[in-house]
């Protein structure tokens, strides 16, 4: 009689636990017995082939990675010559078109991206850039790159005209919050707020 009082004084308990409890205990002991806990690794489903005892990825792990992707591809688009660096249209490249040749020549030498040259729509004057952009290539000394040098679109995607006011007006927004900063100079110790500062 008393094993008897004592189960169901048990049970009464345990359903008196709001259900949100009773879900994780019977979480945590189904998990047991389905060996899931230690620190060995177990192939069972609910671990998911991976360690007990493995620490997670440090915080922001894979969004550094997301990082390095975005930057990567940033990069890439540094050697990437566009319609508006040849002077009017033409195959001969412009005052920023060879700026930025030589910048290319100074960098292909320890990057591994391609050079891409944008296409105009016009497969012969497309081919005539891409000569210019190697003859320019070799008087800055970067030889045997010919593989390297290719006509195509370039990964980045350029900014929608809405996407484009809001940078530009995030950008003038802070330049005139930085320049009202230094109007006001620095922040003083008078005012209401100062007798707690100082204390």
């Amino acid at each position: 009689m008393w094993r008897y009082n004592n189960a169901w004084n048990g049970a009464r308990l345990w359903l008196r636990q709001p259900r949100c409890l009773r879900a994780v205990v019977l979480a945590l002991m189904l998990g047991s017995a389905t060996g899931c806990v230690g620190t060995q690794c177990r192939d069972c489903g609910g671990c998911h082939g991976e360690c007990v005892g493995q620490l997670p990825d440090p915080r922001g792990a894979h969004t550094q990675a997301i990082f390095e992707l975005h930057a990567g591809k940033a990069e890439a688009d540094d050697f990437v010559i566009y319609q508006n660096e040849w002077a009017q249209g033409g195959d001969q490249l412009g005052p920023c078109g060879r700026r930025h040749v030589e910048t290319i020549a100074r960098r292909l030498l320890h990057e591994t991206f391609p050079v891409v040259v944008e296409p105009s729509g016009d497969a012969e004057l497309d081919d005539s850039r891409r000569m210019q952009v190697l003859k320019e290539l070799a008087d800055h000394g970067v030889v045997d790159i010919e593989s390297r040098v290719t006509i195509g679109y370039p990964e980045a995607e350029g900014l929608s005209d809405v996407d484009a006011a809001r940078v530009v007006e995030k950008l003038f927004s802070s330049q005139r919050q930085q320049s009202e900063q230094q109007q006001l100079g620095p922040p003083s110790n008078f005012g209401p707020n100062s007798a707690r500062q100082t204390r």
